[in-house]
């Protein structure tokens, strides 16, 4: 019997029209704004303002917008919800929007506690159309019968505060992390930076690495961020090099707290933070690491997002990466004339030459190698070449001689193993 109470209390939700009802002013639900270029893909928070409120078991939202400005390419629950591990929660779309019903639990033992930022859906937009892209808290406008925007046994309407999308063809926030090249054990200095037709008041930004290529040392933020507050730093601030979620590091700056509020000027190649790494001993030249802004790190896991007159925005994101510096080794790589691989060209290599075309000694582990003039077969003459090479002055081997490589000549040999080369 209670669970079929509380079901009929989300129809309810879902269903029943508000329009002569004032909206709240205890409880505000806003839409974040977000901007973008045209074909890019920008989120939408739909959050909620209960601190002045309370406790909620269930709730209905349904949001709108303008399918010839922006396309909605998914609708999910926020992390305050996901938190909450709701009995039930059903996802609806429209061509103009969708709607959303949660239910926390069916016997009423969590719910959504009162909160100044309650994270309740994310939505994801495709960018279509040049302009301001309203997005919508729509109450009573989508589906057959409509749907309401309530909260709670008592259908409260909230305060509706909606969001925009600014859609231009020149993005308004750009983050980039340039290329970096680092031979093994370098320290890397990796700097974020952000291009800003805009003023900001904050950052949050995460960026992920694979600690198989590099280690993250620290992170430092930028002189112009240590700059702000006549020189006292912003108001809020961290740095974490080892979050939870992943291999990266997350760093956050709130400028201003309280008023005055400071305010980063638009710029280009403002330098927000440094990340320095430390390549990796071990790693491979010419393999490499993506520097690639994350949403996943931390617990709860940050978004990489700028704060624009108090609203989060989802600026254009240019990851970079890290390369190792160094010469590939290929496969199949050997120094030619080093018969029994041990680095160098000498008598020994000769002797043992000798020795298995004559004696029955060991054959070598790579033909290519005992091909010391590289006419494609193995002989007396290859001995030869390497006496003279090593004791008359004669002409060196042909290359990979003087460094580990492959043959650059097609014939029958070939080289299984040389444990000469890495």
């Amino acid at each position: 019997m209670p669970i079929r109470l509380v079901l009929a209390v989300v129809v309810c939700l879902a269903t029943f029209s508000l329009d002569s009802q004032a909206q709240d002013p205890n409880l505000m639900l806003s839409a974040s704004s977000a901007g973008g270029i045209v074909g890019s893909q920008e989120d939408v928070t739909i959050l909620l303002d209960s601190s002045a409120s309370q406790a909620f078991t269930g709730w209905s939202v349904a949001v709108c917008h303008d399918p010839a400005a922006v396309t909605l390419e998914d609708a999910t629950i926020g992390g305050s919800v996901l938190a909450l591990d709701p009995s039930f929660s059903q996802t609806s779309f429209y061509p103009t929007g969708f709607s959303s019903a949660v239910v926390t639990d069916f016997l009423g033992a969590t719910a959504l506690e009162p909160g100044p930022a309650h994270e309740l859906n994310i939505a994801t937009y495709t960018l279509v159309q040049e302009g301001l892209a309203e997005i919508t808290l729509c109450d009573d406008v989508l589906g057959s019968p409509a749907v309401s925007i309530s909260f709670g046994t008592t259908s409260i309407l909230p305060t509706l505060v909606h969001g925009t999308i600014d859609v231009g063809t020149v993005p308004n926030l750009v983050l980039g992390i340039d290329d970096f090249v680092g031979a093994p054990s370098d320290c890397v200095e990796a700097l974020v930076e952000l291009d800003s037709l805009i003023d900001i008041d904050g950052f949050a930004i995460g960026v992920a690495h694979d600690d198989n290529i590099a280690t993250l040392q620290s992170i430092v933020f930028g002189d112009v961020v240590h700059a702000l507050n006549d020189g006292d730093g912003p108001d809020y601030s961290f740095v974490n090099v080892s979050p939870v979620g992943g291999s990266g590091g997350t760093c956050a700056a709130l400028f201003s707290l309280s008023s005055p509020f400071e305010q980063l000027p638009a710029g280009d190649g403002v330098v927000l933070a440094r990340f320095e790494y430390q390549v990796s001993a071990g790693a491979s030249p010419a393999s490499d690491t993506p520097l690639t802004f994350s949403h996943d790190l931390g617990a709860p896991p940050l978004a990489s997002v700028i704060t624009v007159a108090g609203e989060t925005r989802i600026p254009v994101f240019e990851p970079g990466s890290i390369t190792v510096d160094g010469d590939v080794i290929p496969t199949g790589a050997f120094r030619r004339g080093d018969f029994n691989t041990d680095g160098l060209i000498d008598l020994s290599d000769a002797v043992g030459l000798l020795t298995f075309l004559f004696a029955g000694g060991t054959a070598p582990t790579c033909d290519d190698s005992a091909d010391t003039n590289d006419d494609g077969a193995i002989g007396i003459d290859d001995a030869v070449s390497v006496l003279s090479f090593s004791f008359s002055g004669g002409v060196a081997p042909p290359v990979p001689f003087d460094a580990c490589g492959a043959d650059p000549t097609e014939d029958a040999l070939g080289c299984a193993t040389f444990g000469g080369c890495p």
